[in-house]
């Protein structure tokens, strides 16, 4: 009989002394469950701002060509009047 409590009283011991790291574990698990769900939602937030950046850089872009055709138009006709205004001293 003794050995049947001492034999039930060391089985439970070792069940509470397994279960309980696992426990620890689980919980710790499930903090870092926590913080990973997170860091994905933070990182798919970037994502987003970032795409959404790239689209005003290309549409900054668009526009600094089309600047850039109206420059070269400018320049074309200032050279254009340049030239008329030489010829007329002439």
């Amino acid at each position: 009989m003794n050995k049947l409590i001492l034999s039930i009283s060391a089985g439970i011991f070792l069940m509470v002394g397994v279960t309980m790291p696992l426990a620890a574990d689980e919980a710790s698990l499930q903090v870092k469950r926590g913080q990973l769900e997170e860091k994905q939602a933070e990182i798919a937030r970037i994502q987003e701002e970032n795409t959404s950046l790239r689209g005003r850089i290309q549409e900054y872009e668009g526009r600094i060509a089309e600047y850039q055709q109206q420059i070269k138009k400018l320049d074309q006709e200032i050279e254009n009047y340049r030239q008329q205004l030489s010829a007329k001293e002439q």
